[in-house]
């Protein structure tokens, strides 16, 4: 385990391992860096995992609480110390909505992000980044509508909304 230590003096645990095209894994709210262990054989690339503030191996500062928009912060300024410019963000439970924010920021800079894979509990979408025009878009894969817990009239009104979502991220600065 590697840190980093921020400008605010909070040191950020992170592990960064392979080559290749970056892939930033984060982790669900409560979480830490080791959810990923498991999956690490099956992804190629370079791997890079960090615990946010106050957990794991990350220190905590004696916030009550931090926000998406602080750990998206953080892990921009964790792969800019790497020196990586961009990269894909694979992002559970909280991680996905990080993993929003900072598709947000790569509107402003579309360099940013290759892609966004979001898993979160019981419904699973993805943030693909189409490399021709760079334009966004949330694609329900109907592979797994048979997996998730809702039955598929229900989950249909969920998948508007997040559309509806999408929309609205579109029109922010």
């Amino acid at each position: 385990m590697k840190h980093l230590t921020l400008p605010d003096g909070t040191r950020l645990a992170y592990a960064d391992q392979g080559a290749g095209t970056a892939l930033l894994c984060l982790p669900g709210l409560t979480r830490t860096m080791a959810d990923f262990t498991y999956a690490k054989p099956h992804l190629a690339g370079r791997i890079i995992r960090m615990d946010y503030r106050g957990r794991g191996g990350s220190s905590w500062t004696g916030a009550a609480s931090y926000t998406v928009g602080q750990e998206a912060q953080d892990a921009l300024a964790l792969m800019d110390h790497l020196g990586i410019g961009r990269f894909a963000v694979l992002g559970t439970s909280r991680g996905g909505l990080i993993g929003m924010v900072l598709a947000h920021l790569a509107r402003l800079d579309p360099d940013l992000l290759k892609e966004l894979v979001i898993s979160p509990k019981g419904l699973r979408l993805v943030w693909l980044a189409e490399e021709a025009d760079r334009t966004r878009y949330l694609a329900f894969r109907d592979s797994e509508m048979g997996k998730a817990p809702l039955p598929p009239a229900r989950l249909e009104p969920l998948l508007n909304a997040l559309l509806a979502l999408r929309d609205d991220l579109k029109a922010l600065p």
